[in-house]
């Protein structure tokens, strides 16, 4: 490239060809043009290697030309680059010489090439040496963020991995009634549960950030306050995303309860209660809970396990508060029939997703397959929520059959709200004693 700008010059040049063409009167013009070359340093050696031509842009020259003029390579200063005689004929007999050498810190380009001026039999030898240290410290440094990017994303790729290996549902949901369309959908959602948001995505963002920011001295790196404080913070986050699924996972696994038997009104008072644990849940959203009264309660009996009802309840209703609109009722209604012990939760449904749901075909069950969401944003506002990144309904459904109970989801015409067309039930079907 540099020698195809020389070739450009000399033709422009408005120089007679007479003069031109006259060996040393072509050094001459030289000057005129190399400071348009990029920065560094040029020179032309004749066939005996004698140097007839050096330019040094004046920042960095320390040599007058006097002193490097009529001296061939080897003589010049110790700062030059240490480039043997050999290369210099080789490329005076046709072969040209392209390399990097690595000198006083410092990485140079260099050119060697042989030049020919025509009618003429004189021969030269032009060099180019060009300082690309800087060139290649960003091409290092640029290197190093695509390394740690392909770090990054193979650590996401290894916990995706390892957390389907843990809950490897697919056997358990596939080909049960309709629900092969949603069984596709519900495992690739597990990506978006655990790396959407604050967690673990977040987590290994913001440790790329720490660690490409810190400043690294002899035993000790500083980074600064507002990254620390984001590490934190999805520090605490991820922590308590791996406590839920380990505390998922013990559900799951085991089905030993301490079970024993508890009046109609006890487990009435026990929603009640955590409608009011949640209150400040409620608030988020300006919602409301509101139970129905059931007469004569204290005579019949369910068997349950207290402390797994209270988390199934307190499931359904966070549930609830995230798939309804603002300011809305959520109901919970308790039934008896001759058999059994009915508590409907009905709420209006906020996206058209949840409408869509075909009950009658079975397309309910995808809702209680771990990591499925019907909506691809993540809210973290429910902090009282137990098992959240979509394990929500599955743990419900699991410790009901624990409990020897039915869970239904349906999807029906509104009779209560005024301004909703649909309504969403979750009913749990205790048999009495």
């Amino acid at each position: 490239m540099i020698l195809e700008k020389v070739a450009y010059m000399y033709m422009i040049s408005d120089i007679s060809e007479k003069n031109l063409f006259s060996g040393l009167d072509f050094i001459s013009v030289l000057d005129g043009w190399s400071s348009l070359l990029p920065e560094g340093k040029y020179f032309i050696f004749d066939a005996e290697l004698i140097c007839v031509y050096a330019y040094e842009p004046c920042h960095i020259s320390k040599s007058p030309k006097k002193e490097l003029i009529g001296k061939k390579y080897g003589e010049f200063p110790n700062r030059f680059l240490p480039i043997c005689e050999d290369k210099f004929l080789d490329a005076l007999h046709g072969n040209p010489i392209q390399t990097e050498i690595e000198f006083d810190y410092h990485t140079f380009r260099i050119q060697i090439s042989s030049i020919s001026l025509p009618e003429s039999k004189d021969k030269f030898v032009f060099l180019s040496e060009l300082d690309i240290t800087e060139e290649k410290r960003k091409e290092k440094d640029m290197l190093g963020v695509l390394e740690k990017q392909l770090c990054f994303l193979k650590q996401e790729e290894g916990l995706y991995k390892e957390i389907i290996s843990i809950f490897n549902w697919r056997q358990e949901i596939e080909g049960k009634g309709g629900n092969r369309i949603w069984m596709k959908q519900a495992l690739p959602n597990l990506n978006i549960s655990l790396m959407q948001g604050s967690g673990i995505g977040a987590l290994i963002t913001t440790v790329g950030a720490v660690l490409e920011i810190a400043e690294k001295e002899e035993t000790n790196a500083k980074i600064p306050l507002p990254f620390l404080n984001l590490l934190e913070d999805n520090f605490v986050t991820t922590k308590r995303l791996i406590q839920t699924m380990a505390d998922a996972q013990i559900v799951f696994e085991e089905s030993n309860m301490d079970m024993g038997e508890v009046t109609l009104g006890e487990v009435i008072h026990l929603v009640e209660i955590e409608a009011d644990y949640l209150k400040d849940m409620f608030e988020i959203k300006k919602q409301q809970f509101i139970g129905s009264v059931l007469t004569d309660t204290n005579k019949q009996k369910i068997k349950i396990c207290k402390k797994s009802l209270q988390s199934i309840v307190r499931e359904v209703l966070i549930n609830a508060m995230k798939y309804s609109p603002n300011m809305t009722n959520i109901m919970a209604i308790f039934l008896r029939t001759e058999r059994d012990f009915i508590i409907k939760f009905i709420n209006p449904p906020n996206y058209k997703e949840i409408e869509d749901l075909d009950c009658r075909n079975s397309e309910e069950i995808a809702l209680f397959q771990p990591f499925f969401r019907l909506q691809k944003a993540v809210d973290e506002r429910y902090v009282k929520e137990e098992f959240g990144i979509g394990l929500g309904l599955p743990v419900v459904k699991k410790l009901c059959e624990d409990m020897n109970a039915k869970v239904y989801f349906t999807i029906s015409k509104s009779n209560i709200y005024e301004n909703e067309s649909k309504e969403i039930c979750i009913s749990l079907r205790f048999p009495m004693e």
